[in-house]
């Protein structure tokens, strides 16, 4: 299980997979390639997880906004990262109408479409610098105006070093959070 959530229940690696795929599919029929950014905004669950996935595994940032941050802070953060891409759910995307920069986004893909779209590739993995920005969130901070909090391809491979030293995997018979 790679998984688990209330609203989709488990959820093994290979679906995971496979609906990173459809992701992947879905921002190259978009016009994404690497090196590119898209904002991505949906609840926590398998199609953010497959998206953010997919998203990062072609060499695209994902970048993340504080919802609740006034309009005039989400515009700047989003003008800041020049995404090419929205991908959020339904709400999210109703909720990005308020706004002038999301607007602005050429492609919008509805994250209901990820694991239906199909996938034309397994899940693919471009090379990319260990310095190239994986995941961009942008928070208010305390001093109100947003910064971008970036962890790199590197920062993030290093985070999986650290975590699967705690794991012995071949003792593993239930879920680990790591």
């Amino acid at each position: 299980m790679a998984l688990w959530t209330a609203d989709d229940g488990p959820m093994s690696f290979g679906e995971l997979g496979r609906m990173a795929a459809s992701a992947q599919a879905l921002a190259r029929d978009a016009g994404l390639r690497q090196g590119d950014s898209a904002v991505v905004l949906a609840k926590p669950g398998p199609r953010l997880f497959a998206t953010v996935t997919g998203l990062i595994g072609l060499g695209v940032t994902v970048v993340f906004v504080e919802p609740w941050m006034p309009v005039d802070r989400i515009d700047q953060a989003v003008t800041l990262a020049a995404p090419k891409a929205f991908f959020g759910s339904t709400m999210a995307q109703l909720w990005g109408l308020r706004t002038r920069a999301l607007r602005r986004i050429p492609q919008w893909i509805n994250t209901r479409q990820v694991g239906r779209t199909p996938a034309r590739h397994e899940f693919d993995t471009v090379d990319v610098n260990g310095e190239h920005a994986a995941v961009i969130t942008f928070t208010s901070g305390t001093t109100g105006t947003p910064k971008g909090i970036v962890r790199t391809h590197q920062y993030m491979w290093d985070m999986h070093d650290i975590f699967g030293g705690f794991i012995n995997e071949g003792a593993l018979d239930t879920p680990d959070l790591c």
